[in-house]
């Protein structure tokens, strides 16, 4: 992952652009998803109350306990494709949301680090 090389973005850019895998939650009237989503802009993996699997599982597709096991299935995903590190970019106002706290702590438990690593960059000459 340290390998790739991780865009610096423009000072101006609003939200910033300097992440490898952005983490991204969305809540519909009636579902939650989670996704994963690169610097290029596609979706790398994603799960939702919408898919067959979670939903048959669950009492309400938009209570916490919804978005604590879409977390985990997406965890999981991420775990198994090699992501081990997700860049997380959440206002004040959003943060203070129990479905999205409850989201956050269920990622962290399930073995994804919501901030990535910092880069190492090139030497240069005049370094010391």
């Amino acid at each position: 992952m340290l390998l790739a090389r991780k865009p610096i973005g423009f000072e101006m850019d609003n939200p910033p652009r300097n992440y490898w895998h952005k983490l991204l939650v969305e809540r519909t009237q009636k579902h939650i998803t989670g996704s994963v989503v690169h610097n290029t802009g596609k979706v790398v993996l994603t799960a939702s109350t919408t898919e067959w699997g979670i939903q048959k599982q669950l009492f309400s597709t938009i209570d916490r306990s919804a978005a604590a096991n879409v977390a985990k299935v997406l965890a999981r995903r991420c775990l198994e494709s090699g992501i081990l590190f997700v860049h997380t970019h959440f206002d004040s106002a959003e943060l203070e949301s129990l479905r999205l706290q409850t989201f956050l702590e269920e990622m962290r438990n399930g073995g994804v680090q919501l901030s990535e690593l910092e880069p190492t960059l090139p030497r240069r000459i005049g370094d010391p």
